[in-house]
C-alpha cells in the first residue's frame, strides 16, 4: 500500500475556506448522544442538517444549507463519550464564528438531556 502526501494547501479560490474543529466530552453512551444526533427531527432550527451518511453510534456526516458539511465523530471512553466535529467549507471568519456559538450551544443542550 502507498501512502498518500498530506494534501496541498488550498489554492485560488479553495485558499479562504476555513474549517472548525470541535470536540466535547458527555458523561453518557455515545448510543445516546448518536440516538439524538442521528434524528434530523431533533436538531435545532439554527442548524437545519441532512444527514448524507450514518454509521451507528461512532460517525455522522451532515449536509447544512450553505454548502457547508460536518463530519461528526463519536468514541467511547471510560466515563461516557468524546464528540469529536470537524465542520469544512465554512467561507469566512463571521460564519466560522456563528457556526463555533451554534455547535457550542447545541452540543452544550445535548450535554443536559442526556445527564437528566
Amino acid at each position: 500500500m502507498t501512502e498518500l502526501p498530506p494534501p496541498s494547501p488550498g489554492i485560488g479560490r479553495d485558499k479562504d475556506i476555513l474549517t472548525l474543529d470541535l470536540s466535547f466530552e458527555f458523561g453518557a453512551e455515545s448510543a445516546r448522544v448518536f440516538s439524538i444526533l442521528g434524528d434530523e427531527g431533533q436538531w435545532p432550527e439554527g442548524l437545519p442538517v441532512r444527514i448524507l451518511k450514518r454509521q451507528p453510534h461512532n460517525k455522522l456526516i451532515v449536509a447544512l444549507p450553505d454548502f457547508t458539511r460536518a463530519e461528526i465523530s463519536i468514541e467511547q471512553t471510560p466515563d461516557g463519550c468524546e464528540v469529536s466535529l470537524v465542520h469544512d467549507l465554512i467561507k469566512s471568519d463571521e460564519d466560522q464564528k456563528m457556526y463555533r456559538q451554534s455547535w457550542n450551544t447545541w452540543f452544550n443542550q445535548i450535554e443536559k438531556r442526556v445527564s437528566l
